[in-house]
């Protein structure tokens, strides 16, 4: 599954809670949007540190891939090498 697709339901649930909760609050405004505030600044920083987790799985998928293929391209040019000594030797 997807990133995207685990992340939605959880913001489009957040949003609705919170609309919710904002209508059946027994607390004040200014205690209501303080709340508010603190657990958008939370998710901020949830969604801050599950984007840099992110970044860090593809950038370490990038560098393995990028090994992979140099490592493929060594080979490959040992077997080139190895091709032109054998058609040399048998010339």
């Amino acid at each position: 599954m997807n990133e995207w697709n685990r992340i939605r339901p959880f913001c489009l649930g957040l949003g609705v809670g919170t609309v919710v909760a904002t209508l059946f609050a027994p607390k004040s405004g200014a205690n209501t949007r303080a709340y508010c505030q603190a657990k958008t600044r939370e998710t901020a920083d949830m969604l801050k540190r599950r984007a840099e987790h992110l970044r860090n799985r593809a950038v370490k998928t990038v560098e393995r891939r990028k090994e992979g293929f140099q490592h493929q391209v060594s080979k490959f040019s040992a077997a080139v090498e190895a091709g032109r000594s054998a058609y040399k030797k048998a010339s």
